[in-house]
């Protein structure tokens, strides 16, 4: 689980594509269940963790 998880934390970094979709790459069919489990691992949802990192890597240029 955790690998997929890590997975979709890169992809939510380094990708466009949408929660939903990201959620279908690293083998979630429920979204609902891949931010849940998101949050667990990171304590922050798909898109809070996105905005986040997009914005430190914004800040760090």
């Amino acid at each position: 689980r955790n690998t997929r998880l890590e997975e979709a934390r890169a992809l939510l970094r380094d990708s466009d594509a949408n929660i939903i979709e990201i959620g279908d790459l690293v083998g979630y069919r429920d979204t609902s269940h891949f931010i849940d489990a998101f949050k667990k691992h990171t304590k922050s949802t798909p898109g809070e963790y996105r905005r986040l990192v997009r914005a430190k890597v914004f800040a760090a240029d």
